[in-house]
């Protein structure tokens, strides 16, 4: 048995869950749920710029007593 990963999100797709589309050329793509299937195939968003995704960019959070002290100088 083996877990796949969402194409689009980047979540764990459970066996017998999610969706399987092959691609023209037969490349497969996996999605845990339709709206990650809309989400690539209908409206051609891209996964980076989606902020629910995995592949969306996560700025570092900086302390609190960091930022007290660049704001104090």
């Amino acid at each position: 048995m083996r877990i796949f990963k969402c194409s689009f999100c980047g979540d764990d797709i459970q066996v017998g869950k999610g969706l399987t589309y092959f691609k023209i050329d037969g490349t497969p793509l996996h999605f845990c749920s339709s709206k990650c299937k809309k989400s690539l195939l209908l409206y051609n968003r891209k996964p980076r710029r989606v902020k629910w995704t995995k592949h969306y960019p996560r700025q570092p959070k900086q302390s609190a007593s960091a930022s007290n002290t660049a704001e104090k100088s």
